[in-house]
């Protein structure tokens, strides 16, 4: 994917976003300011999401490689 290609689950979140915006009735600082929060909660929580992922799956391999080292000794 090209740096100026966005991924199309960004665009849908981020036209779900304004339509909330209109929908709520915001004006243009306010709708930028929830769309900004909301981003910034989507990312800490991908953040979060992604560093648990990479603990499981680093302390998963450990356990398969503790487990095939038994089986060889």
């Amino acid at each position: 994917m090209s740096e100026t290609q966005t991924p199309q689950w960004f665009n849908q979140l981020k036209q779900k976003l304004t339509d909330l915006a209109e929908q709520f009735d915001l004006d243009p600082i306010q709708s930028e300011q929830f769309r900004e929060t909301m981003f910034g909660l989507c990312k800490s929580e991908y953040v979060s999401g992604s560093k648990s992922g990479a603990a499981w799956a680093f302390k998963r391999a450990a356990e398969k490689r503790g487990s095939s080292q038994a089986v060889a000794a």
